[in-house]
């Protein structure tokens, strides 16, 4: 009987043996997609280069030693002009003073405070739920507690 040979192709890759080539297919209008694609990331790029220095411009405002205001009053006590600089309440007509004094302001930032205090203590919201034994249990080993999280 006689031998059959067989012929092998060589290939650069094992999956051009299997896959059929595909047809070249030409397009006859233009393709935008590419050129929209490009815009949007240009103008995503551009986005986020004004948020990156609008964030830096905010940052270093802070940074820079810039004072800003807190309510603190010294600037008042410190100013050499008779009524250059005060605290007031916005003006709805003459229905408000003019100025604010600073014993005002303190007197309603603590009644703020103890108003908040007592209306969490009244309505139940000031006292946890976990007993105090609990607590005397749990301290000591506050410092062996990790985070769940790695």
């Amino acid at each position: 009987m006689p031998q059959r040979s067989t012929v092998v192709r060589a290939y650069a890759h094992p999956i051009a043996a299997i896959a059929p080539r595909k047809r070249l297919v030409r397009k006859t209008e233009r393709d935008y997609s590419q050129a929209l694609r490009h815009g949007f990331q240009i103008a995503f790029l551009l986005l986020n280069a004004w948020l990156g220095a609008t964030f830096f411009r905010w940052v270093r405002q802070f940074e820079t030693g810039i004072p800003k205001c807190t309510g603190c009053l010294e600037c008042v006590a410190i100013c050499p002009a008779q009524d250059a600089l005060q605290m007031s309440f916005p003006r709805l007509g003459k229905k408000y003073p003019a100025s604010l004094p600073a014993w005002a302001l303190a007197a309603g930032i603590a009644i703020l405070f103890f108003g908040m205090v007592t209306y969490a203590k009244v309505t139940g919201h000031w006292e946890s739920r976990v007993s105090p034994d609990t607590y005397r249990e749990l301290i000591p080993h506050a410092g062996q507690a990790t985070h769940p999280m790695p």
